[in-house]
């Protein structure tokens, strides 16, 4: 299976982290299984994809996933894209031979690479900001939280052990 974001119609899909994201930005999760789901009938370019050909590709050939841990996989897909197997908008059943994807495979353009992402937010002050109180004050530090919480823990163990 393939890791790289792709657009599916309008949508874009994540495998890596196992979501769904629609244009005006709702996501839904998905379980690994369901992905690979997915990526195995977006993989196709609208070619029907045999029950016995999803159980190679995602199921590794176990067969005794059979029809129920298909149509399972297949309702947890419908559901996260938000159709119905009455009005296909991504998923097609073709009884008793398998699925098709409707909507068209499209590769996302390649991302910038981090480390220029993150120069760039240095240069516009963005990392800066995130570590300032809303007030223009300096954010407390973790280490002094955490020491803190461990002097409390020392105090309260101590009174108990009196």
């Amino acid at each position: 299976m393939q890791l790289d974001p792709f657009r599916l119609g309008e949508l874009t899909v994540d495998p890596r982290r196992n979501r769904v994201q629609w244009p005006n930005g709702d996501q839904a999760r998905i379980t690994a299984q369901v992905m690979h789901v997915l990526c195995a009938l977006a993989d196709c370019n609208g070619q029907l994809l045999s029950r016995k050909e999803l159980i190679e590709r995602v199921w590794d050939g176990n067969h005794l996933v059979g029809d129920k841990g298909i149509a399972t996989a297949i309702w947890a897909l419908r559901r996260a894209l938000r159709e119905s197997k009455d009005a296909p908008r991504y998923i097609q059943t073709i009884p008793r031979k398998g699925f098709r994807c409707l909507a068209p495979k499209h590769p996302l353009p390649p991302q910038e690479p981090a480390s220029t992402q993150l120069q760039a937010d240095r240069e516009h002050g963005i990392l800066h900001r995130a570590f300032q109180r809303s007030d223009g004050g300096p954010r407390a530090r973790p280490t002094k939280l955490i020491a803190l919480a461990a002097l409390g823990l020392a105090f309260a163990s101590a009174g108990a052990w009196w």
